[in-house]
């Protein structure tokens, strides 16, 4: 698979297939596969979600982050805006909220299938 370009949802997408793992496509898809986690207990691999965007709304994110370090997020801002970087999320207005894919139970039984490719 060739990608010449990225949005936000395709390079967390995109990180997480690089590690065997399946998640939802597109922003929006993400936001509700996560489980919801507290501000301040975000961790490496989570997403950090922002009322940003066409069609968004505090219920509803339109951009997404993968969380690298606290306070720090790897972002693409949109396909043709630019580099992916690494950026804070800090300070940063309508942050709607953190997610854990990890914890989904579909990506669990992904990584007990890594973990032993016999089951």
């Amino acid at each position: 698979m060739l990608f010449r370009s990225f949005d936000c949802s395709g390079i967390v997408y995109a990180a997480y297939r690089h590690a065997g793992l399946s998640i939802p496509r597109t922003t929006f898809g993400q936001w509700p596969f996560g489980v919801r986690i507290e501000p301040g207990q975000e961790q490496p691999g989570d997403l950090v979600f922002f009322d940003s965007g066409p069609g968004t709304a505090p219920d509803r994110p339109g951009h997404v982050g993968l969380v690298v370090s606290k306070g720090k997020m790897v972002e693409a801002r949109c396909r043709l805006c630019g580099p992916i970087k690494v950026t804070s999320y800090e300070n940063r207005d309508k942050i709607v909220g953190f997610t854990r894919p990890l914890q989904n139970p579909a990506v669990q039984d992904q990584l007990a299938k890594l973990r032993n490719p016999t089951l």
